[in-house]
């Protein structure tokens, strides 16, 4: 499973976040549009709704990580294996490569789950400020409702999905998980790959990328120990392989 492939699957689950962030929308607007969108009524409703899309979706995309996590891993030993030029992957296959797959899977699952919960918690907030700017418009500026749902609307604008990190940058929604999905994936191939390397007595590999002039395209590393002259995994892993390289390990 090259990089491409696994670009590839990235784009899928992003394109399912989307739907997803999409449907929340649509929650919204229905209410906002609807005859009574500052009751607590109108908000109990998206409550109701939307954690109920929340479980769904989770509950699907918890599979399909799990089993796409799986298929990384043996689409990169498989590889390694046939770059080395042997026949079976069976001698890689281990309690300890199967607990770094679950545990990869537990991570990305549970860090879906929080920003998924943050989405639907963005959209109650939305509603209770929209419910706000309306009440202070009738009550304290003496506006018809009618007319300030018209002008709250307005001034609002739609709603936008965003995630700040620990370094204070706000990524859209759909963009973070998209990034940090692709994290998980290409790790888990590189990670998969350099252990079954390793456990036919190899400690040395080159950094892959499909275009042949990228910068770290060839690079040369030693993994398991130290090599004088070569880069060493552990250290590079960071600023070589993070998400946007689109770099992947082979073994020549």
């Amino acid at each position: 499973m090259e990089a491409r492939t696994l670009s590839q699957e990235v784009d899928k689950f992003s394109g399912r976040y989307a739907t997803y962030l999409n449907a929340l929308l649509g929650v919204l607007t229905t209410i906002i549009d609807g005859p009574t969108p500052t009751s607590e009524r109108a908000r109990q409703a998206y409550n109701m709704r939307s954690l109920a899309m929340f479980r769904n979706a989770l509950e699907a995309e918890s599979g399909l990580i799990r089993y796409v996590f799986t298929q990384v891993k043996s689409r990169a030993i498989y590889n390694a294996i046939e770059d080395l030029g042997l026949d079976s992957a069976e001698s890689v296959e281990s309690d300890l490569l199967s607990q770094f797959i679950e545990e990869q899977s537990h991570e990305a699952i549970e860090l879906l789950r929080a920003q998924m919960l943050r989405e639907t918690r963005t959209g109650r907030q939305y509603l209770r400020d929209f419910a706000m700017e309306v009440s202070l418009r009738v009550n304290g500026a003496g506006q018809r409702e009618a007319a300030a749902l018209i002008a709250v609307k307005k001034d609002m604008g739609p709603l936008s999905f965003t995630h700040m990190d620990r370094r204070g940058y706000r990524w859209k929604s759909q963009r973070y998980i998209e990034t940090m999905f692709k994290s998980y994936l290409f790790a888990i191939y590189n990670e998969s790959y350099i252990y079954a390397l390793a456990r036919h007595g190899v400690n040395e590999a080159v950094a892959y990328h499909d275009d042949p002039n990228h910068r770290n395209n060839g690079l040369r590393f030693s993994f398991a120990q130290r090599e004088d002259g070569l880069p060493f995994y552990k250290d590079i892993r960071k600023d070589v392989f993070h998400p946007n390289a689109n770099l992947i390990v082979a073994y020549r």
